[in-house]
C-alpha cells in the first residue's frame, strides 16, 4: 500500500524520473554494445526507446 505523504503526483514523477534514468542506462549498454561491433542490435534498441 503506498505511503499516504505520497501524491498521486508525485508518485508519476517518480516513475518518470525513474523512467528516464532507465532510458539512460539502455544508451549507456547500447554504446558499449555498439563500440564491440554490434551495430544492428543497438540500433534495435535505439529503435525501440523511439
Amino acid at each position: 500500500m503506498p505511503h499516504p505523504e505520497y501524491s498521486l503526483s508525485n508518485t508519476l514523477e517518480r516513475i518518470y524520473e525513474n523512467q528516464l534514468a532507465l532510458e539512460a542506462a539502455l544508451m549507456e549498454l547500447t554504446l558499449l554494445v555498439e563500440g564491440q561491433i554490434h551495430a544492428e542490435t543497438g540500433g534495435n534498441v535505439r529503435g525501440a526507446l523511439v
